[in-house]
């Protein structure tokens, strides 16, 4: 999966486009998830799922990639329901910075993440739909791509 940036000095005049070589190594037809490796506080976090359809931001017990401590959650009140209906065990929640991007071409908010152990979750964290649009994220489930404004294009 690839990342691709627009310079712009105003996010909101933001024009993008998404052209042939971006989709570069998918291979056709696909129904692949979109899948992304941002960095969340200190640690880069493989497999994390860009869900459009999310209302949280939910890390699953990835406390080592990222350099949080447990004693940093605040405790939840709330209950998530699993994709298989069932309750899941929300620890906590913490605020931790989120970087988009890449080296020359990033952005970086803060994030509030609900952190629950979810039972054979293939993914890291999924990113939600809110975040998303904080970012001005624009997906292409085709290409499998993710394409959002920054400073440095």
């Amino acid at each position: 999966m690839n990342v691709y940036f627009v310079t712009l000095n105003s996010f909101e005049n933001a024009i993008i486009t998404f052209r042939p070589e971006n989709r570069k190594g998918v291979v056709f037809p696909h129904d692949d998830p979109l899948v992304i490796a941002p960095i969340i506080a200190n640690g880069r976090t493989p497999r994390t799922l860009v869900d459009t359809r999310a209302f949280v931001n939910l890390l699953s017990q990835v406390f080592k990639l990222i350099q949080i401590e447990r004693k940093e959650l605040k405790m939840p009140r709330m209950t998530l329901i699993g994709f298989d209906e069932s309750e899941v065990k929300v620890e906590g929640i913490v605020s931790a910075p989120l970087n988009l991007g890449d080296h020359d071409h990033f952005r970086t908010l803060m994030v509030e993440f609900v952190v629950a152990d979810v039972p054979k979750l293939p993914y890291n964290y999924i990113i939600e739909r809110p975040t998303l649009g904080v970012f001005s994220v624009v997906v292409s489930q085709h290409h499998l791509v993710v394409k959002f404004p920054t400073q440095e294009g």
